[in-house]
């Protein structure tokens, strides 16, 4: 099942988007980085509606993790 099957941007930007989230660059800035590929370029909200698809409570896991 593709969770982006519907989405108009293709699959190679939302993973290099996701790519560049993780390891902690910010969804404005990586809205900022993939508008160089050419097409509209996508919010941060897009950003960060496509890290909530991936992992729907990374903050709730990050926060476990820090308490830990």
């Amino acid at each position: 099942m593709n969770i982006f099957e519907r989405e108009r941007t293709s699959i190679e930007v939302v993973m290099y988007a996701l790519y560049l989230y993780f390891p902690g660059l910010n969804s404005r800035s990586t809205s900022k980085v993939i508008q160089l590929f050419g097409d509209a370029g996508r919010s941060h909200a897009a950003i960060w509606e496509w890290v909530q698809k991936i992992v729907p409570n990374a903050f709730t896991v990050v926060k476990e993790y820090l308490l830990f």
